[in-house]
């Protein structure tokens, strides 16, 4: 699944991967807890890793790697601004992982646009284009 793509930076808590230019998947270390702390650190790690020239980027997450996400989280990504990113693509391939990106959407309000799907595979062609609307050329 990520071997197509090269690893731009890690965090304890997850490894990003990028997709394209405009383009990264956030991929949860498994069995990790992504508490406040750890958000946080993603956070700082994704603005670092920004890219010049002030165009926002697409980030796709594998959420099926997110059961153990607590509310301090939660809420440190919905109140991201600085550098947020343009959207946020989730991709729960569970039941179970839909059924939470659904509850969690009811209960928080985002800065960023949310979209779910099934699969990794529809997700990044949504994304793909969403970083074409966005400026970003295709690498």
């Amino acid at each position: 699944m990520t071997d197509d793509f090269p690893i731009l930076y890690r965090t304890p808590s997850s490894v990003v991967y990028q997709v394209q230019a405009g383009v990264w998947l956030v991929v949860p270390t498994p069995g990790r807890r992504d508490d406040q702390e750890s958000a946080e650190e993603n956070v700082a790690a994704a603005v670092a890793h920004l890219p010049q020239g002030g165009l926002a980027v697409v980030r796709v997450v594998l959420f099926d790697g997110v059961g153990n996400q607590d509310r301090g989280a939660r809420q440190v990504y919905a109140g991201w601004s600085e550098g947020a990113p343009d959207s946020v693509f989730l991709v729960g391939g569970s039941r179970l992982a839909r059924a939470l990106i659904a509850f969690y959407g009811r209960f928080n309000t985002f800065r960023v646009p949310l979209r779910v799907f099934a699969t990794l595979e529809e997700a990044l062609p949504a994304a793909r284009e969403r970083a074409l609307v966005l400026g970003w050329e295709p690498t």
